[in-house]
């Protein structure tokens, strides 16, 4: 791949001795972290001989929603006629197009969209901030099924604050994927302590999934429920009694 070809639709990450980073030079955009590359190249490849001290360069195309949304229709329409659905009915001619765009646009928009700006301001506040009735809309990683809930979210300030409004869209950013209950809690809490910096935080899901209500064992009724706690949420019992109490409201 020539220098020239490097534009906008390609996703660069450079690896070496010093770290990872995700702009060579004036002519490679920056990009948000994506998930590990398709194609590793070697140092040793001639386009790069001249970076020195490069251990690897990871490259990955960069597929527009438009582009994945046209991809994905051909591929729901031969799916479509495999189980026999016919697409000349007025109920069945779009549907491949309306599943490519939910799933692109809504259902995994998390994978490919941008997460959503997270900005903190300076507090002193040292009491717990508790955010709770949170909307929950993922999608189970097994089967495909959709899970609902709700989700909480308490945090110990160290210095810093965030919106309410932003606890509400990164859990909406990261449930926007297939899943498990158990890895979504989880992210959620690992990229909170990231950003936010607190002396601790939960994270609560209590949701209902698809996979065992309209499927296999049935259970209309049931509700999962997980937590994932770090910091003093972990080592001081009194925090994480508050927290759950706050739940409990």
């Amino acid at each position: 791949m020539s220098k020239k070809h490097i534009t906008d639709n390609w996703y660069i990450k450079v690896h070496d001795a010093k770290g990872d980073y995700e702009k060579v030079g004036d002519y490679i955009p920056e990009r948000k972290k994506m998930p590990e590359s398709i194609i590793t190249t070697s140092p040793n490849n001639d386009h790069w001989n001249n970076w020195p001290g490069i251990d690897s360069i990871t490259i990955k195309e960069i597929m527009s929603p438009k582009k994945r949304i046209k991809k994905l229709t051909k591929v729901f329409e031969k799916m479509l006629k495999v189980m026999d659905i016919d697409q000349n009915s007025i109920h069945f001619k779009e549907t491949p197009e309306r599943m490519a765009r939910m799933y692109v646009n809504e259902v995994f928009k998390g994978l490919y969209f941008p997460e959503p700006k997270f900005t903190v301001f300076d507090d002193d506040s040292e009491e717990m901030v508790f955010l709770g009735g949170i909307d929950v809309h993922s999608t189970c990683g097994h089967h495909f099924a959709a899970i609902k809930g709700t989700a909480a979210i308490g945090y110990i300030p160290n210095g810093k604050l965030v919106g309410i409004s932003k606890l509400a869209r990164i859990t909406d950013y990261f449930a926007r994927r297939p899943q498990v209950q158990e890895m979504l809690v989880a992210d959620i809490a690992d990229y909170l302590m990231e950003k936010l910096k607190p002396k601790g935080l939960g994270v609560y899901i209590a949701a209902q999934h698809g996979c065992i209500i309209a499927r296999g064992a049935m259970q209309n009724d049931s509700i999962m429920k997980t937590t994932a706690l770090r910091g003093c949420f972990l080592k001081d019992k009194t925090v994480a009694e508050e927290f759950y109490r706050n739940i409990s409201l």
